[in-house]
């Protein structure tokens, strides 16, 4: 298994050539190097201010495939209860997105997301 942070910046630098040397490979697979990757979630609030919030405990993978990118998916579980973050003394924030209305973690503890090339 590779990890993101090497396989996506030598494909932005390499562009088609990478796709090209791979075009009988089977799909890779790619774990996140999370010393460098940040998942962040950002929305507007009522028209006036930005909200974002950043999740730090996650695991997943992308399945990168050079033949057919459409074909790529990425696949990811998140920690709702300790994962996230959205600034210094935000208890009260933090709190109401665990409420019930929104990420309701007492009947779900993760979230997870996945996304394919459709």
């Amino acid at each position: 298994m590779k990890t993101l942070f090497t396989a996506l910046p030598v494909a932005a630098l390499l562009g088609l050539g990478v796709m090209a040397q791979n075009a009988d490979a089977a799909p890779e697979v790619y774990a996140f190097d999370k010393t460098h990757t940040e998942i962040r979630a950002s929305w507007m609030h009522l028209g006036f201010s930005r909200q974002a919030v950043s999740f730090t405990r996650y695991d997943g993978e992308l399945l990168l495939d050079f033949d057919t990118p459409s074909a790529s998916t990425i696949d990811v579980t998140f920690d709702l209860i300790d994962g996230l973050y959205v600034g210094p003394n935000q208890e009260r924030f933090i709190d109401h997105l665990n409420a019930a209305d929104l990420f309701d973690t007492a009947r779900c503890q993760t979230g997870r997301r996945r996304s394919d090339g459709r």
